[in-house]
Formats: structure tokens, C-alpha cells, sequence
């Protein structure tokens, strides 16, 4: 049996699909109102909630209200209390102002007494140091005049000493004369006779060593020279510290003329002691010539 097949018109066909259309679109439109209805739902909720909130919110508005009045009234009786004492403190800044001229004219009158005594202070304190260098000064030099009149008499018994010396030294020349006498004789006799040679090597012998012993004493005698030079020089230089140290008292004028003495006196000795040494320098050069000539003739007429 052979199959019938049925098949719709066009016109059909695009009526079915426009149907099959509007039914796609209907079940899409009953989703969206029902998410419509859900979200009206949710928005009644929320604007009841609003609603609460907007109640709770005028109420708290009023309460507000009420505390911005008090605050309000609370400020304006804050701002006549801050007038108030605006007020006083302009009356304290005047004051303080009056207060702070009259502390700095007492400050400058401080500060110009303060000066006052601290220059009187320095006055007194210098004058006080002066005292003190000046007592100083006074025992320092009583101390020195009294090592200056040790050292007088120390240059005195110097001097006595050198005094002594210069005598010595003169018996000694009037010995070295004598001596020098007796060479040249001798001398003379040697040059015409050649015996008595063992009684000439004694009496040579005898010159020489009291020729030896006088030879020394020059140096003893420089030695004493230079140590009374020294202290001269020492003397002197007290007496000049000292002198500059006293200017205030005066000069000590008779100290002043026997220091000058004393130094004459001892620059003539000095000068006296120099020439006699080199007097007897050359009368040693002299009896040494003298006593060569003594030696070899001994020796040739041996």
C-alpha cells in the first residue's frame, strides 16, 4: 500500500512558524514579568526598609534639631563668655605691657649697677694684686740685698786674695830677675871657663825646678780671675734685676757707687794680674833661652 504524505501549504507553514515565534517570545515575556514581579517584590521589601530608615532618620533629625538648639544657645553663651574675656585679656596685655616696660627699665638699672660693681671689683682685685707683687717684689729684693751683701763679701776676700797674688807675683819676678842675674853670669863664666860643670848642672837643676813651680802659679792665679770675674758679673746683674725691680723705692745710690768701686778696683787687679803673667811669660821665655844656652854649653865642654 503505497504511503500518503500530507505537506502543508506555504502560507501554513509561515503561519506555524510565526506561532512557534510568538510562543517563544510569550515564554520569554512570562520569564521577564516574573523576574518583574520577583524584583518588584524585592523593591516593595527595600522601600518599606527605606521607609523605616526614613522614619528612624526624622526622628533622629528632630533630636538633632533639638541638640543644634542647645548647642546653638550653648555657643552664644560661649561667645559672650569668649567677649567676656577678650575683654579682660586686653586689660591683662596692657597691664603686662605697662609691667614689662617698667621690668626692663629696672633690668637696664641692674645691668649699669651690675657694671658698676664689677669694675669696682676689678679695681679692687688689681689693686689687691699690685699689693701683693709689690710685697713680692719687696721681699725678693730684701733677699737679693742680702745675697748682694754676701757677694760684697765674698768679692772683698776676692780681691784681698788677688791683692795677694799681685805681691806674690811680684816677689816671684824679683826672684825670676835675680835668676835671670845669675844665668847671665853664669853665661858669661861658661863661655871663658869649662869647669865647675857638676856644681852648674846642680844649680840648673835647682832653676828648673823653681822655674817649674813658679810656671804654675800663673794658672792658678787665671783660675782665680775668671771665678772673681764671674761672680762680679753675677754681682752686677743682681744689682741691675734688683734696681729695676725697686724703680717705685728710689735708687740705691751708695750700694750703686761701692758696687762701681768694687769694680774698678777689681778691673785694676784684673789688669795688673794680666800684665805681671805676661811679664812672666816673657822673663819664662827668657830663662828658658838662658837655661838652653846653659845646657849646651855643659854639653859641648863635656
Amino acid at each position: 500500500m503505497a504511503e500518503v504524505k500530507l505537506s502543508l501549504g506555504p502560507s501554513l507553514m509561515e503561519k506555524e512558524k510565526k506561532i512557534q515565534e510568538l510562543q517563544s517570545q510569550n515564554n520569554q515575556l512570562k520569564e521577564k514579568l516574573d523576574l518583574s514581579q520577583m524584583c518588584l517584590q524585592d523593591m516593595e521589601t527595600l522601600s518599606n526598609s527605606y521607609n523605616n530608615q526614613l522614619i528612624n532618620i526624622r526622628a533622629r533629625l528632630s533630636e538633632n534639631e533639638e541638640v543644634i538648639r542647645k548647642k546653638d544657645d550653648e555657643l552664644k553663651s560661649r561667645m559672650d563668655r569668649i567677649q567676656e574675656l577678650t575683654s579682660q585679656n586686653n586689660e591683662l596685655q596692657q597691664e603686662l605691657e605697662n609691667q614689662t616696660n617698667t621690668s626692663l627699665r629696672m633690668q637696664q638699672e641692674y645691668d649699669l649697677l651690675n657694671f658698676k660693681l664689677n669694675d669696682q671689683y676689678n679695681q679692687n682685685k688689681q689693686l689687691i694684686d699690685e699689693l701683693r707683687s709689690l710685697s713680692k717684689v719687696m721681699d725678693d729684693s730684701e733677699k737679693k740685698m742680702v745675697q748682694m751683701d754676701l757677694e760684697m763679701e765674698r768679692q772683698r776676700r776676692e780681691i784681698e786674695l788677688l791683692t795677694k797674688s799681685r805681691d806674690q807675683k811680684d816677689r816671684h819676678l824679683t826672684v825670676l830677675m835675680k835668676e835671670k842675674e845669675k844665668l847671665h853670669k853664669q853665661v858669661d863664666q861658661l863661655s871663658g871657663k869649662t869647669a865647675k860643670q857638676d856644681k852648674d848642672k846642680v844649680e840648673a837643676a835647682d832653676f828648673a825646678k823653681k822655674y817649674s813651680i813658679l810656671s804654675s802659679k800663673p794658672k792658678e792665679n787665671l783660675q782665680i780671675i775668671q771665678n772673681s770675674t764671674k761672680n762680679a758679673g753675677l754681682v752686677m746683674n743682681a744689682f741691675a734685676d734688683t734696681q729695676s725691680q725697686m724703680s717705685f723705692q728710689g735708687d740705691p745710690q751708695e750700694l750703686k757707687r761701692e758696687l762701681q768701686i768694687v769694680r774698678k778696683d777689681f778691673k785694676k787687679l784684673n789688669e795688673e794680674i794680666i800684665d805681671k803673667d805676661k811679664e812672666m811669660e816673657k822673663l819664662k821665655k827668657e830663662n828658658m833661652n838662658l837655661l838652653n844656652r846653659c845646657r849646651n854649653n855643659l854639653a859641648s865642654k863635656k
